[in-house]
C-alpha cells in the first residue's frame, strides 16, 4: 500500500512538473514572440529615422534634431533648403548692404539680405566647368530669394518713375538696372582660363565687387528675374587665353553691336564700366579675331 501511495504521489508530482514545464515553455514562446515584435518595431523605427522622406539630404533623425519638417525641403520658406540653412526653422537676421549709383539722378538703396541666403551660396555645391559656356548660366538660380528681393525693388522704382511725367523707355529701364551693377567695384577685366572663382549674384552684392563674369552674371540674373529677354555673352580672342563675359539684351530699332538668335536681335551691354551704354562694346572686342558665344539663361 505504501508503495502504491508513493507511486501515486510521484505521478502527481510528475504531472505538476509537466504542467510547469509546459507553462514555462509557453511563457518563453510568448516572451520570444514579444521580443521579436519589439525588435521588429525598433528596426522599423530605426529604418524610418534613416529615411529622407522629402529628399532634401537630411534623414528623419536629423530633421527631428534640427526641428525641421521631413515633408518640406525648406521649412521656413526662405528660399534656402534646410540642409544649408543656418537658421532652418525661422528666418535669420538680415545683412544690410548699401548700394549707391547714378542714373538720371543719384540713387541710394539699403538692401536687407537674409544671412542664411548668403551662407547658403557659400556652402552649396558649385557648378563644375566641363568645357561648355553654359557653365556661367548655372550661377543664376531661379529660386534665389535675394535676387527676387532686389529685382522687386528695382521694378518698384521703375513703376514709380513710369507714373511720373517722365516715364522711362524700355532701354532706359534696362540701363537703370545695368548702371547699378556697373557701379560696383570692378576687380579685373579678363578671364584667364577657367580656374577663376565665379560668384553667385548675392555673393557679388555682399562683397560689393566682382570681375567681369561676376558682374555679368549679376546683371543677367536681375534682368532675367524682371522678365527682360537677356543672354550672357562669352568673348575670347582666337589663339589666346584672354576672355571676357558680358550680356546681350533683346532690342528693336536700336543701334550698336548685336547678334541675331532665333530671328531676334540681342544687343551687347558691357557690365564692368559705366561709360558704356546699350549696344556699346569696348574697342578691344570689336575685332574679327574674337569668338562670340551666346549663352541662354533658363
Amino acid at each position: 500500500m505504501l508503495l502504491l501511495a508513493g507511486l501515486a504521489v510521484g505521478a502527481v508530482l510528475f504531472f505538476i512538473y509537466q504542467d510547469e514545464m509546459k507553462t514555462e515553455t509557453e511563457n518563453s514562446k510568448t516572451a520570444a514572440t514579444q521580443a521579436k515584435k519589439k525588435e521588429k518595431e525598433i528596426r522599423k523605427k530605426v529604418k524610418k529615422l534613416d529615411q529622407d522622406l522629402d529628399k532634401d539630404g537630411l534623414t528623419k533623425m536629423e530633421e527631428d534634431k534640427l526641428g525641421t519638417s521631413d515633408f518640406s525641403v525648406d521649412t521656413d520658406k526662405d528660399g534656402v533648403p534646410d540642409k544649408y540653412d543656418i537658421v532652418p526653422t525661422k528666418r535669420g537676421r538680415n545683412v544690410v548692404k548699401f548700394i549707391e549709383w547714378n542714373y538720371k539722378t543719384p540713387w541710394k538703396w539699403e538692401v536687407a539680405i537674409p544671412i542664411d541666403v548668403l551662407s547658403y551660396y557659400e556652402k552649396v555645391k558649385r557648378p563644375i566647368w566641363v568645357g561648355q559656356y553654359s557653365y556661367f548660366s548655372k550661377f543664376i538660380d531661379a529660386n534665389d530669394i535675394g535676387i527676387q528681393k532686389l529685382s522687386s525693388g528695382l521694378k518698384d522704382a521703375i513703376e514709380k518713375q513710369n507714373e511720373s511725367s517722365k516715364p522711362w523707355t524700355y532701354y532706359e529701364q534696362i540701363m537703370f538696372v545695368v548702371k547699378m551693377v556697373q557701379n560696383l567695384r570692378y576687380t579685373d577685366d579678363k578671364l584667364t582660363g577657367f580656374d577663376d572663382y565665379a560668384k553667385y549674384p548675392m555673393q557679388t552684392i555682399s562683397d560689393g565687387t566682382g570681375d567681369c563674369e561676376d558682374l555679368a552674371i549679376l546683371a543677367a540674373a536681375l534682368l532675367h528675374k524682371m522678365e527682360f529677354d537677356v543672354k550672357l555673352v562669352h568673348l575670347d580672342k582666337k589663339n589666346s587665353e584672354i576672355a571676357h563675359l558680358g550680356i546681350a539684351v533683346w532690342g528693336e530699332n536700336a543701334k550698336g553691336t548685336s547678334w541675331t538668335r532665333n530671328e531676334k536681335k540681342y544687343f551687347y551691354i558691357e557690365t564692368t564700366d559705366n561709360a558704356f551704354g546699350f549696344g556699346e562694346m569696348p574697342d578691344e572686342w570689336l575685332s574679327n579675331n574674337v569668338n562670340v558665344s551666346i549663352i541662354d539663361i533658363n
